[in-house]
Order: C-alpha cells, then sequence, then structure tokens
C-alpha cells in the first residue's frame, strides 16, 4: 500500500510541476532571478528526479481500491493524469493572463504544500521514500503561494482547458421541443468535420427556417427570446442570399445539412407549446449560438485556405449550353480576392464571436477556501520546523 500512494504521489507532483512551468513564465523576468515561481519549479523538476518509483499504470488509476486511503491517493492521481490534458488544450502561458496564470500558479504551490505535510505524517510507513528536501520544497511552495496572492486572482480559468468532444445524440427522436434540440445538436456536433459549399448552403437556409418556427413559438413561451430569434433569423436570410453563388468542393457536411433539415420538420410539427417549455427553448437559444460561432468559423477558414470561391461573371459567351440557351461565362475565384463580395461583412459583422467571460464555479472557490483552512490548521498545530533539510 506504501508503493502503490507513492506511485500515485510521484503523478500529483508530474501535475504540479507541469501546471508551475504552464504559469510560471509569466512571472520569470531571467532565468538567473527565478523568483518564487521559478524556483518552486526548479524545486519541483529536483524532487521529481529524485523518485525512483515508477508512475501508476492506466489499470491502476482506472481500478478503485478496497483501501479508503489508497482510494483516495488514487482518485488524486486519477484527477492529475486527466488535468495533464489542460495544458496543451489552453491552460498555457500564452493563452492565460496575469491574473489566470495567478490562478494556476496557486493552487499548484498549495498543492504542494499539503503533500510535504503529508511527506512527514507518513514517515512510519515501511519503505517510504521522503521527498528530497521537504523543507527547501514546502517553503518554496509557500512563498509562492504568498506571491500569488499579490495580484488579481482570476479564477474564471477552471472553466477552460480540455473538454470531452461532444458526440452525436443517436436513436429515436425525443418528444417534444427536446427532439428539436436532439437534431440542433447533432447539426453542432457534424458542422466539426468541414462542409462543401453547397452543404454548407443547405444548413444555412434550413437554419433560417428553423428560428424562424422557434420565434413562432417563443412569442407564446419565451418572450425574452423573441428578438433574439428575430435577429438570427435575418442573419441567415443575408447569408443565404450573399452564398448563393458561394463554390467549394472540399468537404462534406451531408450529414449536418440533413441533421438542421431534421430540426426544421420537428419543428415544424410541434403544436404551439406552453409556458413550462420555456427552459426547453433556453436550450436551442444555447445550441443556435454555438452554431453560428461553429458556421462563422467554418467560413473563415474557408476564406482564409481557399476552400470556398465565388463566381465572377464575365461580358462574354460560355461554351456550356444549358436547353439550348448558352450561358454568360463565369469563373470562380477566391472569396478574399478584390472581387467585391457581401458575404465577408455578413459574417464578420453578424457572426463574430461574442466575447463572454467565464464565471468560476461556487464550487471551486469553496474548496478551495476548505483546503486553504486545513493548511492554516496544521501551521498552527505544528511547531516551526528546523532548518530546511
Amino acid at each position: 500500500m506504501g508503493e502503490e500512494i507513492q506511485r500515485f504521489r510521484r503523478a500529483t507532483l508530474v501535475w504540479c510541476h507541469q501546471a508551475v512551468e504552464a504559469s510560471a513564465p509569466k512571472f520569470i523576468a531571467t532565468l538567473d532571478d527565478r523568483g518564487p515561481a521559478g524556483n518552486l519549479r526548479y524545486r519541483l523538476g529536483e524532487t521529481l528526479g529524485s523518485i525512483t518509483v515508477p508512475l501508476p499504470g492506466i489499470e491502476e488509476l482506472a481500478t478503485c481500491h478496497r483501501n479508503i486511503l489508497v482510494e483516495t491517493w488514487r482518485q488524486a492521481a486519477t484527477a492529475s493524469a486527466l488535468g495533464e490534458h489542460d495544458f496543451p488544450a489552453g491552460i498555457d502561458y500564452t493563452r492565460l493572463d496575469g491574473n489566470e496564470s495567478r490562478a494556476v500558479l496557486k493552487d499548484a504551490a498549495d498543492f504542494v504544500r499539503g503533500l510535504v505535510i503529508l511527506d512527514q505524517r507518513y514517515k512510519n510507513v515501511p519503505g517510504w521514500q521522503h521527498l528530497k528536501s521537504p523543507g527547501r520544497l514546502g517553503q518554496a511552495a509557500e512563498a509562492c503561494s504568498l506571491f500569488a496572492t499579490e495580484g488579481q486572482i482570476d479564477y474564471s480559468v477552471d472553466m477552460r482547458g480540455w473538454r470531452p468532444r461532444p458526440r452525436v445524440i443517436s436513436g429515436p427522436p425525443l418528444p417534444g421541443l427536446a427532439g428539436v434540440a436532439q437534431a440542433q445538436h447533432n447539426v453542432l456536433v457534424d458542422l466539426s468535420k468541414f462542409p462543401n459549399a453547397l452543404n454548407l448552403r443547405r444548413v444555412v437556409q434550413s437554419q433560417s427556417a428553423v428560428t424562424r418556427e422557434a420565434l413562432r413559438h417563443a412569442e407564446s413561451a419565451a418572450p425574452e427570446l423573441v428578438e433574439r430569434f428575430r435577429d438570427r433569423e435575418y442573419t441567415y436570410i443575408l447569408l443565404a442570399r450573399c452564398s448563393r453563388n458561394l463554390g467549394g468542393l472540399v468537404g462534406d457536411g451531408g450529414l449536418a445539412g440533413a441533421e438542421s433539415q431534421e430540426a426544421e420538420m420537428r419543428l415544424k410539427k410541434l403544436p404551439p407549446i406552453e409556458l413550462d417549455d420555456a427552459p426547453a427553448l433556453h436550450e436551442l437559444a444555447r445550441l443556435f449560438a454555438g452554431t453560428d460561432a461553429r458556421i462563422g468559423s467554418t467560413l473563415e477558414r474557408g476564406f482564409a485556405e481557399n476552400l470556398y470561391f465565388v463566381s465572377v461573371k464575365y461580358p462574354r459567351l460560355g461554351d456550356q449550353r444549358l436547353t439550348g440557351v448558352v450561358q454568360q461565362r463565369e469563373r470562380w475565384v477566391p472569396i478574399t480576392s478584390p472581387t467585391q463580395t457581401e458575404l465577408l461583412p455578413v459574417v464578420r459583422e453578424r457572426l463574430g464571436p461574442m466575447p463572454q467571460r467565464s464565471v468560476a464555479p461556487c464550487d471551486g472557490r469553496e474548496s478551495r477556501h476548505l483546503y486553504e483552512m486545513a493548511l492554516m490548521q496544521h501551521a498552527r498545530s505544528c511547531p516551526k520546523q528546523g532548518p530546511a533539510r
């Protein structure tokens, strides 16, 4: 059990080291003057280099232990392993501001402080290997925690990082507005695959009809959403009008077009809804916002990578005949070329990402407060340690 706990402890230390590395460059001016953040990163690197026990395997992390103490360590190690996915998914100093970096830095420092306390408490465990220089490590963690509190800490960083990819909701359609939300959710998921121009136009046209039907239901059940739906309907009418000459064969998007048309059909078949269905309409509005952002980013990618084109007419006859009539010659050019098109301003003005400030969940603040109180209680109950080892 002691060896197993030490393997779990190493997994938590790895997360602490990665968290400090992800946030410390915001506060390190030079390599010679590391400061509290750089010092903690250095101490954690030395500690990890001295540990000889291996990291826990995936089966060990996923299997519950019959002993409550070991199970608690397993849960901490599992959370650390999952938390490692956050750093390449947006939790690093290049995408965090100073206040968000302080939150990550303080969490890692406080966690290290707890590990140093437990290292002393487990000294009678047979075969227990103490951390290298735990006194210096604890002092570095405490100094780093105090340094992080010198500025404003933004705990909305809890809402960032890795999230599991959403999946299509398969199976028979759900009753009522839930079935419409099911189809709209599938539209959002299927749009993660780049659609060709034809299927994107189908999605745009059907989304205009879906919003029109949602507006009709919102007038009686959720009047606060009427203006929002009316503005969205107008946006998609403009998009459908401006994308009539949009072309591009790269991509697929057939499933997204089919699900969007399915959402339109389900919503048309619904009878007038009551006030009790207002939460379902708000959920549909949330899915609409996600779909708008996805379509906007898709169009921007098509513009930037020359995956979408627009047709330009030339004052001459073409070679192709349609029902015996020779059509005017046309040429496909990138949408970002000097050719004027109304699609670009519509996309960037009406589908641009709206800044939404994330709010930290209340349970995260409460758990941090309780943990801080536990650390303070230990500091009061234990005498001042001697020289750092």
